[in-house]
């Protein structure tokens, strides 16, 4: 089961987004750092569920803590906004929201990729605060750095079917499904349903796909992206697979229809296992199970301890003999191991002034 959306899967709920245009940005919310709620009122509340890195989806619910300061920042600047766009940069997991507040227009951006992050810019695209600060060879997200989106080396999108073949071509993929979800950038499902719906083999190598191939490839991968929204949630023995449309490829699988995409983006969220993390998540889990490993290890040297002072309290003065004697045979030299006043000497560390002794 996936944990983040498809640039496919974006494309759709975007189409959902929309609805939001015109509508006003009540508050902003957020629980810890990778989740975030965006509260709109159009027509009634409606509120985008953020889970960082890479998941997104409309719902009625939401959850908040103690505000960060990026989120006290965000509010300054965009609460009570109204949305005047929502986009899809490229085929990219990117969303752009256009505010307007009585101020100044504001760009936000949701990246759902890598860590996954929010940025704020103004309208010329200059960044005024980033979720999380990154660099790349070819951009960096901070403050006053012009925002520049991600892009790919190649484009389905712009390209033609010649320049298709010619990427197949070039392709050090082994198969054409992968060629696909790789070098196009399509995701895994996506890759192989726009093969069998262009009557190509998934298996074949992206070598063997032709000019005739590649046009079908096109043409199916556009038809894909005009089909009407048919929310569904496939469920074999071992996963479940969320899409916005019928996949050819699920045919026979039990499904489970939805009126909207977000419906079935948040039924399938609450039911991911929760071995699917985030990198955020898994990190402070991990943070969490060393503290407890610790902490068992401390109380384990207290019950310890605590038991070796209980016996020295019990036998004080059989102790205080032993060591009355011990410090009169080190002024004499003669400290050595050997039975003294009952208590065996193990070992003599003179320059730590330290014994080792054994006691029944």
């Amino acid at each position: 089961m996936k944990a983040e959306l498809s640039a496919f899967d974006v494309h759709f709920l975007v189409k959902e987004l929309k609805s939001l245009e015109g509508g006003k940005l009540d508050s902003i919310f957020a629980s810890g750092k990778q989740e975030w709620y965006f509260q709109f009122h159009k027509q009634g509340k409606q509120i985008l569920s953020i889970h960082l890195p890479g998941f997104m989806f409309l719902t009625e619910q939401r959850q908040e803590s103690q505000p960060s300061t990026f989120c006290m920042f965000l509010r300054k600047r965009i609460e009570q906004s109204r949305v005047l766009t929502i986009e899809q940069y490229a085929f990219e997991r990117v969303v752009t929201m256009r505010l307007q507040s009585k101020e100044a227009q504001y760009i936000l951006v949701i990246e759902l990729f890598s860590k996954g992050n929010l940025i704020l810019c103004d309208e010329a695209m200059k960044i005024l605060g980033a979720l999380e600060p990154q660099e790349w060879k070819s951009r960096t997200i901070k403050k006053d750095e012009q925002y520049k989106y991600p892009e790919r080396a190649f484009s389905i999108l712009s390209c033609t079917h010649e320049q298709l073949a010619v990427c197949f071509q070039g392709s050090s993929r082994a198969t054409i499904a992968a060629s696909l979800a790789t070098d196009v950038g399509l995701s895994g499902p996506l890759a192989e349903e726009v093969c069998v719906r262009a009557g190509i083999t998934k298996s074949n190598s992206p070598k063997q796909i032709g000019l005739e191939e590649s046009k079908k490839i096109l043409t199916h991968f556009a038809q894909m992206l005009a089909l009407p929204l048919e929310p569904r949630i496939y469920t074999t023995t071992e996963s479940k697979h969320v899409t916005p449309v019928r996949f050819r490829m699920y045919e026979g699988l039990q499904e489970q229809s939805f009126e909207s995409f977000s419906a079935a983006l948040g039924h399938y969220w609450s039911a991911l296992p929760m071995t699917i993390e985030n990198p955020q998540r898994k990190k402070l889990l991990a943070i969490l199970e060393a503290q407890r490993k610790q902490l068992t290890d401390v109380e384990q040297d207290i019950t310890l301890h605590q038991s070796i002072g209980d016996y020295l309290y019990e036998h004080y003065q059989e102790f205080n003999d032993f060591l009355q004697e011990a410090a009169r045979l080190r002024k004499q030299n003669k400290l050595n191991p050997e039975i003294v006043k009952g208590i065996r000497i193990l070992s003599v560390d003179s320059k730590k002034s330290a014994v080792t002794i054994e006691q029944e």
